[in-house]
């Protein structure tokens, strides 16, 4: 049973890959966007414990892998916890510790916290999420240099649209990272377009799919991904 769970939220997957695909289109600044920039698969792991109605706890970690060439990207650890004020509000704290591969220093210890908040709403099936964000980066390489800013804010606007009659969410993602980095001005220096699919495959194990493309804005400065990423949360 899990097993055919899996299988059709992949194929509707692949779907949403296309159609996000298709999105894509307008942030082209070349006609080889998809070709020119590094794949990668970013799959994750994380668990989760509520603790009465408002309060819960989740430890997530992920090994990010990219292609051409192949190598391991990022390693990471976060610790958070959420705070339900009601229906449509939340508050939540993270830290994460990470290490980054380069080709010269090898892997580099980075600390990042966050301070996060999520409204959400909806409107029969269709739900919409906004998701500001400030984090902190510290690390030995001068905060990562074209990595991150010291100091960033990250606003996300999420929709989704609940599958009558099934935990399948379908689901798309704009986010937009603003801050100074290394010797540059305060602007909007990276931003991520996901697009995905989400599903219970049991009461306490839930799977989301997800095609990103991470990059600048039409610039050199910040590395350009395109990403595929599966996570797994298992609910305690």
């Amino acid at each position: 049973m899990m097993v055919s769970k899996i299988s059709f939220i992949c194929s509707k997957c692949s779907k949403v890959a296309i159609l996000l695909s298709l999105c894509l289109l307008p942030f082209v600044s070349d006609a080889q966007l998809l070709f020119n920039n590094c794949p990668a698969f970013w799959p994750s792991l994380a668990v989760r414990k509520s603790f009465g109605d408002h309060w819960k706890l989740k430890a997530e970690h992920s090994t990010r892998i990219k292609f051409m060439p192949f190598a391991v990207d990022e390693l990471y650890f976060q610790l958070g916890g959420e705070y339900q004020m009601n229906y449509n509000i939340a508050f939540e704290v993270n830290y994460r510790f990470s290490e980054v591969f380069d080709p010269e220093t090898r892997f580099t210890p980075a600390h990042r916290i966050s301070v996060e908040a999520d409204y959400k709403g909806h409107i029969k099936r269709w739900g919409i999420a906004i998701h500001p964000a400030v984090q902190a980066v510290f690390s030995r390489e001068n905060q990562m240099k074209d990595r991150d800013a010291q100091w960033a804010f990250r606003p996300k606007v999420t929709v989704d649209y609940n599958i009558a009659k099934s935990s399948l969410e379908p689901f798309v993602s704009f986010e937009l990272y603003l801050g100074r980095r290394s010797g540059e001005q305060f602007s909007a220096y990276k931003y991520r377009l996901t697009g995905g699919l989400g599903g219970d495959l049991s009461k306490n194990i839930k799977l989301t799919g997800f095609l990103r493309q991470q990059g600048g804005f039409f610039t050199t400065a910040s590395p350009s991904y395109t990403i595929l990423g599966a996570e797994l949360l298992y609910k305690l």
